[in-house]
């Protein structure tokens, strides 16, 4: 004989786990949230640890164009940073913004010229000591516009493409959510 019924408290046990419920949901929120800012976190190191200090002779005073940049103080090294977006579900890993200099034409950033290279424009004035009547005064020149042609020496991207080939991060959404 076969039997056709349902049993309404299965139906509710059942009914928790599709998709659309709050517990599961939640569930993979913290999961994305965890394995995303386990990825930013990997990433940032890699770039972080791709950054060598200059050393004293001048052949490593600045890196070769192609390669990470070289620091002489901490500045862009200790300001990356990555952040959780939760809106997007994404995580965001790059640099502090660093101000470009006074009078440099062009919206490129300190951290965007390392990344990418590109050239900028700023004004450059001179100054001199001259002597009059025996005084010694400090005379500015007039301010000339100046091109100066950086060449890239790539950070982020090659931490990213790095990480992405890492079995151990990319295996973090493997049995996530429970």
């Amino acid at each position: 004989m076969v039997r056709i019924g349902f049993d309404i408290g299965r139906i509710g046990t059942a009914k928790n786990f599709f998709l659309n419920t709050d517990l599961v949901k939640s569930k993979i929120d913290k999961t994305t949230r965890k394995n995303l800012t386990k990825i930013g976190a990997f990433i940032r190191k890699r770039a972080r640890s791709s950054m060598r200090a200059s050393g004293k002779s001048e052949k490593t005073q600045v890196s070769e164009p192609g390669k990470p940049p070289r620091y002489h103080t901490r500045l862009l090294k200790d300001r990356i940073f990555f952040i959780y977006e939760p809106r997007e579900q994404a995580v965001i890993i790059g640099p502090e913004l660093v101000r470009t200099k006074r009078g440099q034409e062009g919206n490129l950033t300190v951290p965007e010229l390392l990344e990418f290279g590109g050239t900028v424009t700023r004004k450059k004035s001179e100054q001199r000591w001259v002597t009059r009547e025996g005084k010694k005064k400090l005379v500015f020149d007039k301010p000339k516009t100046v091109k100066y042609h950086y060449d890239a020496r790539p950070y982020m991207g090659p931490a990213l493409d790095k990480e992405r080939k890492n079995p151990k991060l990319m295996g973090a959404w493997k049995d996530s959510v429970r």
